[in-house]
């Protein structure tokens, strides 16, 4: 059996640093997309909601006379109303939260002191300094700087993921509570 270079081939040798660094800015590249799609993903649902929660408003009469006819429809048509304000109002703020921005705010410290990556710590940095720093750093250190980075911005390529999916879920209850309240006011 050949073993695999994978499990520590004494003959595999380790990827030279520039192919290492250029592995390092395409896995950036991947995840900087992912915050992109995760964005492109949101951007329907707070339109979506945007729209049912302006046709909900303009059927403010049906739902109001739904709900005032009292014992169990009312108790039904209050749980369905309040089902869909509650799920739609949590997938809008989920997607929302998609786009807030998790940089310092300005004038806030950079997080990470002197990146020659990341764009605050750059705009932070008098020009002069960076293009220095940016000439002499040796490939550990910008290996280790883009490192950072790609970790950085995994996480928020992950967490927008996850609003993204938690929002698209809320959205399924939000669409249901409020398609049948819409066809059940005006019945």
């Amino acid at each position: 059996m050949t073993p695999s270079p994978l499990r520590g081939d004494p003959h595999d040798d380790r990827i030279p640093p520039v192919e290492r660094i250029e592995h390092h800015t395409r896995t950036l590249d991947r995840n900087i997309l992912l915050t992109y799609m995760a964005d492109a993903k949101a951007a329907p649902v707070l339109a979506l909601h945007a729209t049912l929660a302006a046709i909900a408003v303009s059927q403010t009469a049906e739902v109001r006379r739904l709900v005032d006819r009292g014992g169990p429809t009312t108790l039904a048509a209050g749980l369905l109303l309040a089902l869909y304000v509650l799920t739609s109002a949590g997938s809008f703020l989920l997607s929302m939260f998609v786009y807030m921005p998790r940089a310092p705010h300005p004038g806030a410290r950079a997080r990470h002191g002197h990146s020659l990556v990341y764009f605050d710590d750059i705009q932070a940095t008098p020009l002069d300094e960076f293009r220095e720093r940016s000439r002499t750093t040796g490939a550990t250190e910008l290996e280790e700087d883009i490192l950072r980075q790609v970790h950085t911005v995994a996480g928020i390529a992950a967490r927008k993921m996850r609003l993204v999916q938690h929002s698209l879920l809320a959205s399924g209850g939000a669409i249901a509570a409020w398609l049948v309240l819409m066809v059940w006011a005006r019945a």
